[in-house]
């Protein structure tokens, strides 16, 4: 099954800091599975960039080296991710948190609006998960999962 995975600026950050871990083995796992791809937006691009940048500090260079080039990989490789332009979508506030809207916009526009499929919302923000479970984010065809869930899910077949 293909799946359109949406990931949390969390989800690198993860990657960076617990070295072998899930977090890197879905990046991994994501670039080897051809059938699945990531969405993103600008804004969560450039929220990539600096989340890699300030936590690549904090680690061995060449770990941090592995998943940035892994990562970047990913994002700009065209048949892997659809960057959208996020803009704002009136279930913006199906979420708690004001500085996760940008996420909604994301997954609303990829499903729009519930007509074209499913958005899974990787994450360890458990608030913004739980927002993404609720029925009526689920009608949209939303849906947020764990990175330990999210890997089982990258890891199932075409």
């Amino acid at each position: 099954m293909s799946h359109t995975f949406l990931l949390d600026e969390n989800v690198p950050i993860r990657a960076i800091v617990q070295k072998p871990g899930p977090a890197l083995d879905l990046l991994r796992t994501l670039s080897k599975n051809c059938h699945h791809r990531l969405v993103a937006s600008d804004i969560l691009l450039d929220k990539y960039r600096r989340e890699l940048r300030e936590h690549s500090e904090r680690v061995e260079e060449t770990h941090a080296l592995l998943v940035s080039n892994l990562f970047r990989g990913l994002l700009s490789d065209s048949d892997k991710t659809l960057v959208v332009a996020g803009h704002e979508s009136e279930i913006r506030t199906y979420v708690r948190h004001m500085n996760d809207y940008f996420l909604v916009d994301i997954a609303d526009e990829i499903t729009g609006h519930g007509t074209r499929g499913c958005c899974i919302l990787v994450t360890t923000d458990e608030p913004t998960r739980s927002d993404f479970n609720e029925k009526r984010m689920a009608d949209l065809g939303c849906r947020g999962v764990t990175i330990e869930d999210g890997l089982v899910m990258a890891q199932e077949p075409d």
